[in-house]
C-alpha cells in the first residue's frame, strides 16, 4: 500500500512539473525544456561552498515537496484571475520562493507582482526604534546597525511591504537579535 501511494504522489509530482514548464515556457517565451533545464542546475550565482549546496538542496525540495504538489491545484484558480504562479530561485540571496502575478497576455513581459512567498537572504536595521510604518502592516522602521538574516517572509509589491514581518516586526520576532545589536552600539 505504502508503495503504491508512493509512486502515485511521484506521478503527479512529475506530470504537475510537466505542466508547470509548459506553462511557464509559454508565458515567458523560453520553452518548456529551459525552464526544467532551470529549476534543476545550480547555477554560478549560488554561494561556494556547503552554504550554497544546502540553499540550492532547500530550494530544490521546497518545490518539489510542496510548490509542485500543489500546483495543479492552484494554479487553475489563479488562471481565472487572469493570474499566475511561478516557483523562483534567489542563488545570489541562497534561496527561493512563490511568486503570483498578472498575466500579460500579449506579451511574454512579467506581468505586476501580487504576491511573493519568500525565503532567502536580507538584511533587517536592528538599531534603535524609527518612525512607525503606516499602513496594513503596521510596526517600527529601526536604524542601523543591519543584521543579515535567512527567513521565510511575506512581500507584497502593490502594497510597498517588503520581508515582513521581520523589516516591520523586528523588536518582536528576532528580540535576541535586537538585543545583541542594541548592545553592541
Amino acid at each position: 500500500m505504502a508503495v503504491a501511494h508512493s509512486t502515485l504522489m511521484t506521478a503527479w509530482v512529475v506530470v504537475s512539473f510537466l505542466a508547470y514548464c509548459c506553462r511557464r515556457g509559454t508565458l515567458r517565451g523560453l520553452g518548456a525544456r529551459e525552464v526544467a533545464r532551470r529549476h534543476f542546475t545550480r547555477g554560478p550565482d549560488w554561494p561556494a561552498g556547503a552554504n550554497g549546496h544546502v540553499g540550492f538542496a532547500l530550494a530544490c525540495a521546497v518545490c518539489f515537496g510542496l510548490y509542485m504538489p500543489a500546483y495543479p491545484l492552484i494554479e487553475p484558480c489563479l488562471r481565472t484571475a487572469g493570474l499566475s504562479s511561478f516557483y523562483f530561485y534567489y542563488p545570489k540571496a541562497n534561496g527561493a520562493g512563490m511568486l503570483i502575478e498578472r498575466v500579460n497576455p500579449t506579451s511574454n513581459e512579467r506581468g505586476e507582482q501580487i504576491l511573493r512567498l519568500d525565503w532567502h537572504r536580507f538584511n533587517v536595521n536592528v538599531g534603535k526604534p524609527g518612525r512607525a510604518y503606516v499602513g496594513p502592516t503596521g510596526g517600527w522602521s529601526r536604524h542601523p546597525p543591519t543584521l543579515q538574516f535567512n527567513l521565510p517572509h511575506i512581500d507584497l509589491p502593490t502594497r510597498g511591504v517588503r520581508h515582513w514581518p521581520w523589516r516591520q516586526h523586528a523588536a518582536r520576532f528576532l528580540p535576541g537579535a535586537v538585543a545583541k545589536a542594541a548592545r553592541a552600539l
